[in-house]
């Protein structure tokens, strides 16, 4: 079973700023959440981010991203 989890993905630039990106991933738990966020930035051969502890969206939140089976959608953009 899917269920949609948040993770924050931080990021620094080649001055020493931190950025800090919040995505949705759909997956069957934290660890498979985190990984596929691994996995696409990989692919994309994106490099130098560490992804914070992902943690299952509420209901509420569920309802509303509605994402279906291995979406990953940022949020707050």
């Amino acid at each position: 079973m899917y269920w949609p989890f948040k993770a924050t993905v931080k990021f620094v630039d080649d001055d020493g700023r931190e950025l800090r990106l919040q995505y949705a991933v759909s997956a069957g738990d934290s660890l498979a959440a985190k990984c596929e966020l691994e996995r696409r930035f990989f692919s994309q051969e994106v490099f130098g981010y560490t992804i914070e502890n992902p943690i299952a969206a509420t209901k509420q939140e569920a309802a509303m991203f509605n994402l279906p089976a291995g979406c990953i959608q940022l949020l707050g953009y």
